[in-house]
């Protein structure tokens, strides 16, 4: 995992971009051992995916935080369909509006 981060860390530094919050599953997709919220050194320990994502989420938004440009699209999917929060200032996607289309006819 270490040696994950690091590589993820200097492939931001080269693009001149900072490390920024994210969820961390430890060990095999069918039994992992742990969850995590990284940020720069801490870890931050969390009792499922679902609470490492959502802990990431709150991290991003309390710190005023820029996601990676490749995970942009669902970080405001996120936002918008489950965290029910709409930013004036938030890039639009075509594709995460259909999704939110989507996602709308199943909820409740």
């Amino acid at each position: 995992m270490h040696e994950q981060l690091q590589k993820r860390e200097e492939k931001l530094r080269k693009y001149g971009l900072t490390n920024q919050p994210k969820p961390v599953v430890v060990g095999p997709v069918e039994s992992p051992t742990q969850y995590l919220i990284v940020l720069d050194n801490f870890h931050y320990e969390a009792l499922s995916p679902l609470h490492a994502v959502d802990g990431a989420f709150k991290l991003y938004h309390a710190l005023n935080a820029h996601c990676p440009p490749e995970a942009e699209h669902i970080w405001l999917f996120l936002q918008k369909a489950i965290f029910k929060i709409s930013l004036g200032s938030t890039r639009a996607f075509g594709d995460v509006e259909c999704l939110l289309n989507e996602f709308s006819q199943f909820q409740v």
